[in-house]
């Protein structure tokens, strides 16, 4: 088989069960159905990103702080507040709202990983 695998320490990658594997491509993994970015300054404002799925999806969003340290990155993960900015899904969209403070952010829709 053509692929690639990564087996968990102490496995033999050649005869290793699909369990033993960290990553075997001969499996499903993630599928991105969508890619956005934008930027939100306002306080209370919100953007949309329509995905239209039907179901809730896996989405990782990662927010960069435009006032103070820029280079620290908040990673998000479906309906999470951590005071910076929130980011709600639903089975149509994400919203993302503003906090306290100017974000930039930039996300991945995942098509075949829901909640």
């Amino acid at each position: 088989m053509t692929g690639i695998k990564i087996s968990k320490p102490g496995i033999n990658v050649q005869s290793g069960n699909a369990y033993d594997f960290n990553l075997n491509s001969k499996y499903p993994m993630f599928s991105i159905h969508s890619v956005f970015s934008g930027t939100v300054t306002d306080i209370g404002s919100q953007v949309l990103v329509t995905h239209n799925l039907g179901r809730k999806p896996m989405v990782l969003v990662w927010m960069n702080r435009l006032l103070g340290d820029p280079d620290e990155f908040l990673l998000h993960v479906n309906n999470t507040n951590l005071g910076q900015g929130f980011v709600t899904v639903s089975d149509t969209e994400v919203v993302l709202t503003e906090g306290v403070i100017d974000l930039d952010f930039y996300g991945y829709v995942f098509e075949n990983l829901e909640l």
